[in-house]
């Protein structure tokens, strides 16, 4: 095996087939599927439970202990991560459109429609961050102080939440192709059409191939969770990589 990555396969094979969105919180993954059920899946070992149904969901992200999760309707939810129980957030249907998605100290951040958005996780208002810039964001992530985007471009961006304020990180376009990413630690790890892993030092904008296509060719997501990235392919397969 080519990969500087240690990984290893965990729980029953194929349980995670037809997953669209996941996140971890707490030491738990939480996955929801094309059939509309959320699962929460043990990062140790790869049991899981079955924690709600009927969901449509298009982005999932955590904060403070809980679950959001923007259905295809556009609509905004809580969601109680024991239960799976939701409740609805801000008015109906205010989130279409959004391309990616990440929750920082009680706030959503959001793109649709070419603008940056924060949404405040306890009463569902929200405001527009920044002047007006033209946002093509594909994935957003945060390192727990900055939000980092990677646009249609393939450029990878720090953006201050606050100010909406941006500086691009590394060669313009060095993200190109970009399937699924996560964030641990200091790190970007980001899985690219071709199936490489790459790992960003988020510091710096500087980045390495850290593993091959013949490993990671499949992966369809990625997620972190303590020190562990975890991948699920298409297979329906999850791997922990232990970084």
């Amino acid at each position: 095996m080519a990969s500087k990555a240690g990984w290893a396969k965990i729980g029953q094979s194929g349980a995670w087939a037809n997953t669209v969105a996941g996140v971890s919180l707490n030491g738990r993954l939480y996955t929801v599927e094309g059939d509309g059920k959320l699962y929460a899946t043990d990062a140790r070992t790869g049991a899981w439970e079955r924690r709600g149904e009927d969901y449509s969901t298009q982005h999932i992200v955590t904060d403070d202990g809980s679950l959001y999760v923007i259905e295809a309707s556009g609509s905004l939810f809580a969601v109680d991560p024991d239960s799976g129980d939701w409740s609805a957030l801000g008015e109906a249907g205010a989130w279409a459109g959004t391309t990616a998605a990440v929750a920082l100290d009680g706030t959503l951040y959001s793109v649709s429609e070419g603008r940056l958005y924060a949404t405040d996780l306890e009463d569902g208002s929200w405001e527009e961050v920044g002047d007006g810039d033209d946002w093509d964001t594909a994935h957003l992530f945060t390192d727990g102080d900055a939000l980092f985007a990677i646009e249609g471009d393939g450029s990878l961006y720090r953006v201050d939440p606050d100010s909406g304020e941006y500086e691009r990180l590394g060669d313009e376009g060095g993200w190109a192709d970009t399937r699924t990413g996560a964030v641990l630690g200091e790190h970007l790890y980001t899985v690219e059409a071709s199936g490489v892993l790459y790992k960003t030092d988020l510091a710096a904008g500087t980045w390495e191939v850290y593993g091959e296509a013949e490993d990671f060719g499949n992966t369809q997501l990625l997620m972190s969770s303590g020190r562990a990235v975890y991948a699920i392919e298409t297979n329906g397969d999850l791997y922990k990589l232990d970084l």
